[in-house]
């Protein structure tokens, strides 16, 4: 889920969206930032597949460890966790919202 951090040379050479880095994101025309947006996990999704995401069945474990740092980098971002009292924070209010689920 995470953008990767290179960048590409050339603009016939980026594949698809999913690829794109943040800067070439922004340089797509507006009804297709628009659909990115839309198609963007909310950070909620992103904490519940992070909670339950279990490796596919001969799946590689490197596999199952980068799909779980995606989703909890993409969690933590947003919800705007810079510094380890804001996770800590975060972590706390989880805890409490499941201890005392409204049924």
């Amino acid at each position: 889920m995470g953008l990767p951090t290179h960048s590409f040379t050339s603009d016939r050479n980026c594949g698809d969206s999913s690829e794109r880095t943040f800067r070439e994101k922004r340089r797509l025309p507006p009804h297709k930032n628009l659909l990115l947006a839309r198609f963007q996990l909310t950070p909620i999704a992103l904490r519940d597949r992070f909670e339950s995401h279990q490796r596919r069945p001969g799946a590689m474990w490197a596999d199952l460890v980068f799909e779980l740092r995606s989703y909890l980098d993409n969690w933590l971002a947003g919800m705007k966790v810079g510094d380890f009292a804001a996770l800590k924070e975060l972590l706390v209010t989880e805890q409490i919202k499941k201890e005392h689920q409204v049924n």
